[in-house]
């Protein structure tokens, strides 16, 4: 098990935490346990504790409705959504927050391209009412309109969705490698310096 307080000192909202699980992973062995908690970690909220004593998660555990249903839901906000995975990408991620940015100005600029493009088509829509419209008061929707919505939305995902795959495709610079390159090359120079005796 693990037991898992804090001591409230934060002020206002501060010291609240929600605590959803806890993963540990033995470095040698690359095995995870998992402590699945799913409550508040505040006085004023939940049932009033502040400290916890998480058991070991079994299969069981790990596969309950509200755990999955949790976990999926975060994923799908921090990894799915674009325009949220610019907020929550989760740290471990090598899709960056700059290359989701950079996606969704792509779609967002594209978008207002196609819809320059088309702009003169539904103003003579406008002028050419159908039978095919609908209009909520001020509010006027040709089929004309719909269609042209459909294929610009279609338009736009298309290179969006061809960059998000370059973006989680390509690899990021290790900066690992280039540190221990940097390192090797100052110790040989210190090597070279030093008197031979």
């Amino acid at each position: 098990y693990i037991r898992i307080w804090h001591d409230n000192s934060g002020k206002g909202t501060s010291a609240s935490w929600f605590l959803k699980y806890i993963i540990v992973r033995d470095l040698q062995t690359m095995e995870k346990s998992y402590f699945i908690c799913q409550n508040w970690l505040a006085v004023e909220k939940g049932d009033g504790l502040i400290e916890r004593i998480l058991p070991y998660a079994d299969e069981s555990q790990k596969n309950q409705f509200s755990y999955l249903l949790s976990k999926q839901a975060y994923h799908s906000m921090s990894e799915g959504h674009l325009w949220f995975s610019i907020f929550s990408r989760p740290p471990s991620n090598k899709f960056t927050r700059v290359q989701r940015c950079t996606c969704c100005f792509v779609l967002l600029f594209t978008a207002m391209l196609l819809n320059i493009l088309y702009y003169d088509q539904t103003n003579e829509t406008k002028t050419n009412q159908t039978s095919g419209s609908l209009s909520f008061g001020p509010l006027y929707i040709s089929s004309q309109q719909i269609s042209i919505g459909i294929i610009v939305e279609i338009l736009s995902f298309v290179p969006s969705l061809l960059l998000v795959q370059f973006f989680r495709r390509i690899n990021p610079r290790n900066s690992h490698n280039q540190a221990s390159s940097l390192r090797d090359a100052i110790y040989k120079i210190k090597q070279q310096k030093q008197p031979i005796s």
